[in-house]
């Protein structure tokens, strides 16, 4: 019984001591979001009325980009990509730019963007009244929309199929590049990184991505060439060796960046977690090839 007070106690302190440090860990994240933020955004008072709103409520944008950025490391560095450059086609909230117009440049030191990306990714932020309603409504709203549009393209695609197979290659890339979004951050979180680590991995998959990205588009181009030749052409075979090197060309690029990037995000890793990130790519291309 003696023993059990000062354990009660111990507790007790341990308790207040781990709650007061994480109110004050994104103090300064907040009192940064204030001066920079709350005019718009607001800190989560009011209420779901569009027209009396100028940009949408923080809670809301912190959950669209929990959506696609489940990890904190990845979150920052999204929203703090978003606060240095605003680019409609990166934007996860397209209803809002709708409504709102794209936010105005701002400007905020980069070290200052991270603690406000960390105070909206878990710091206290509250919801107006009426928030889960009006995203259950929007959400409602778009898949009616959607299966309208659904309904209209089917209706087009005799009269314009190739644009309709532009909109669906594109649709699908988009799709892909969410998915390759989640499948990063559930990696990050499998290999059980340090703050550190994930922040330098990050990094090095946008420098991957910023190299690939275009290369791949360049790559499109070309079969898309490829395939509308016209095989009546008297120079036919001379355009078909032209374009089979310059996508010779533009692959070999493909493979050079990708393996290095690769050497480069496995040289972070310790032994235990590149062991784990190599089980995940034979697992991934394994199965890719069943």
């Amino acid at each position: 019984m003696n023993m059990i007070k000062p354990l009660l106690i111990l507790t007790a302190i341990l308790l207040s001591t781990s709650s007061f440090a994480n109110s004050n860990k994104h103090e300064e994240g907040e009192k940064l979001f204030k001066s920079v933020c709350a005019a718009c955004h607001g800190l989560g008072n009011g209420s779901m009325d569009m027209n009396k709103r100028i940009a949408p409520p923080i809670a809301a944008v912190r959950k669209h980009y929990l959506d696609v950025y489940p990890d904190e490391a990845s979150f920052i560095s999204a929203i703090t990509g978003w606060l240095e450059k605003q680019d409609e086609s990166k934007s996860l909230m397209r209803g809002a730019i709708r409504h709102f117009k794209i936010m105005p440049p701002i400007s905020v030191a980069k070290e200052d963007a991270v603690k406000i990306a960390a105070y909206i990714y878990s710091g206290d932020v509250k919801k107006p009244e009426g928030l889960d309603q009006h995203i259950n409504e929007m959400h409602k709203k778009k898949e009616k929309t959607g299966q309208t549009m659904q309904m209209q393209k089917g209706q087009m695609d005799h009269a314009n199929p190739m644009k309709m197979q532009h909109e669906k290659m594109m649709g699908q890339m988009k799709k892909a590049m969410q998915g390759k979004l989640r499948k990063n951050a559930m990696l990050m979180q499998k290999l059980n990184l340090s703050p550190q680590q994930k922040q330098k991995m990050q990094l090095l998959i946008e420098q991957k991505n910023t190299i690939v990205k275009p290369l791949k588009k360049d790559l499109q181009q070309i079969n898309q060439q490829i395939r509308l030749l016209d095989t009546t052409n008297p120079d036919y075979k001379k355009m078909i060796f032209s374009l089979a090197d310059q996508k010779a060309k533009l692959i070999y690029r493909m493979v050079i960046e990708k393996g290095e990037k690769r050497m480069e995000i496995e040289s972070i890793l310790n032994p235990e977690q590149r062991a784990q990130f190599l089980k995940n790519r034979q697992q991934h291309f394994g199965n890719k090839i069943k």
